[in-house]
């Protein structure tokens, strides 16, 4: 058989790793045996590992390992099926095309041929925000409503590596590009950030083979939210002119905590109020209030809003009815 007509099998290895080079020695025949295996690279005629059988059993066979390719890196597995030629800590220099060749105690000669590519794996991604500003493990927060945008970068990698972000577990972008300088470069842009992005991951992963987990990089989301509520509690059905009154009001939802304020009509109440902040983003705010006759049918209003979040304000609305005490004299 000619050596150039044998197919060729494709192995890859991870640089720095054990890689397999896989070599079939079962005989055609039964009664056949395996004489000797030798391994050369591309046109060298000297070969680089040697197997011999010869006059031994398998398990005592002598073996030979050229120091100008692997030297003590390789070992010559021939239980397995098929054999294999073991090669610890991958270089670049053992990329190539090899030839196994296997002789028979009766059959003909085998060949085989195994094209070697060594993998270069990527550097760990780094995350940039649209300032160019590196991020740990949690980015500053975004708003409510706001839209992420981050960069993911990669250096090295032979062959370039697929770059891809993930939300918890979720693919959101698989778009990429190589620079000139070989860095690969994914552009994030995520819409509308909502209360279920709170403490999120994000991910991005580089990866150019599926020989060895992939790098990636996460950083979790922190994200301001709005009040989704706002009560103001017992609301009487009437009050007394010139009787105090301590009314309470209740925010939830907001993060961080809402900012409550009191309004009749368009008028902001500047009277002493007492905010306290409770478990779940709520907020209590407790206002002394005395009412006057002319307050009958005006509206007393706590509203709540997140102040880093612009048109996050809601309301609670309270239509007050006044009785007041008349004083007859004669």
């Amino acid at each position: 058989m000619l050596i150039d007509s044998v197919p060729i099998t494709t192995v890859s290895g991870v640089l720095g790793k054990q890689a397999s080079l896989p070599c079939d020695i079962t005989p055609l025949e039964r009664d056949d045996a395996v004489y000797m295996v030798l391994w050369f690279k591309e046109d060298d005629n000297e070969p680089l590992y040697n197997f011999d059988v010869r006059g031994r059993q398998v398990a005592q066979a002598r073996l030979s390992s050229s120091d100008k390719y692997f030297g003590k890196r390789a070992f010559f597995r021939a239980t397995t099926h098929p054999a294999q030629l073991l090669v610890d800590e991958i270089k670049l220099s053992d990329e190539g095309m090899y030839r196994c060749r296997v002789d028979f105690r009766n059959s003909p000669t085998r060949n085989l041929k195994i094209n070697f590519t060594v993998i270069v794996p990527p550097d760990r991604p780094i995350i940039y925000d649209s300032r160019r500003r590196e991020k740990a493990n949690t980015v500053e927060p975004y708003s409510e409503g706001s839209d992420i945008a981050l960069i993911c970068e990669v250096k090295g990698g032979r062959p370039r590596p697929n770059v891809t972000w993930y939300l918890d577990n979720s693919v959101i972008d698989e778009s990429f590009e190589t620079r000139p300088d070989g860095t690969t470069v994914n552009h994030l842009s995520y819409p509308n950030i909502g209360r279920q992005h709170l403490d999120a991951r994000l991910m991005c992963v580089a990866s150019n083979t599926n020989l060895t987990p992939p790098n990636n990089k996460v950083v979790v989301l922190d994200v301001n939210l709005k009040p989704v509520a706002v009560h103001i509690m017992a609301k009487e059905k009437f009050v007394s002119a010139d009787k105090r009154y301590e009314i309470e009001c209740k925010s939830s939802g907001s993060r961080p905590e809402a900012a409550i304020s009191w309004w009749k009509g368009t008028r902001m109440l500047k009277r002493v109020t007492k905010n306290f902040s409770e478990t779940g983003n709520q907020s209590l705010s407790v206002i002394s209030y005395t009412p006057t006759v002319d307050d009958d049918g005006k509206y007393l209003t706590c509203r709540a809003e997140n102040p880093l979040i612009p048109d996050s304000a809601i309301e609670d609305k309270w239509r007050l009815v006044v009785h007041c005490k008349y004083e007859l004299s004669l």
